[in-house]
């Protein structure tokens, strides 16, 4: 248990130092597999289970350019995705900022997941400004 608690806390402290650094990484920009949004435990994810955040410090800070996205993976999504089940929200999608591709959008909020995130993981809640997004 000490053994799994440390390297979470380790985990997340390079998470937060990561999203103030001028990196540019850009691992895990992959475009979604699935468009469906749907409610899950009581806030958003995708068609394949993986929770949803929203950017609360800026909704466009999390670019390449500030080396977040390593940590904090925008949810592209180049189709027209859809609200599933228990979503009462407006889904849509915007161009990013820095070119990297389209954004599921949320209520007009970017939609980003978390890579500490198992499916359905939670982790990611109150990391650097992120939190879940609830319907």
């Amino acid at each position: 248990m000490k053994i799994a608690l440390s390297l979470f806390v380790v985990f997340s402290l390079a998470v937060v130092s990561g999203c103030g650094s001028s990196s540019s990484g850009t691992s895990g920009t992959t475009p979604a597999t699935s468009s469906s949004i749907a409610v899950s435990s009581g806030h958003l994810v995708d068609g394949n289970g993986r929770t949803l955040y929203e950017d609360g410090n800026s909704p466009n800070d999390c670019t390449t350019g500030s080396g977040c996205i390593s940590a904090w993976p925008p949810y592209f999504d180049n189709s027209a995705p859809t609200a599933g089940s228990g979503v009462t929200g407006t889904i849509s999608t915007v161009a990013r900022p820095d070119g990297l591709g389209t954004q599921a959008t949320y209520n007009g909020n970017p939609l980003y997941y978390f890579t500490g995130d198992p499916a359905g993981g939670t982790t990611g809640n109150g990391l650097s400004g992120f939190s879940l997004v609830t319907p």
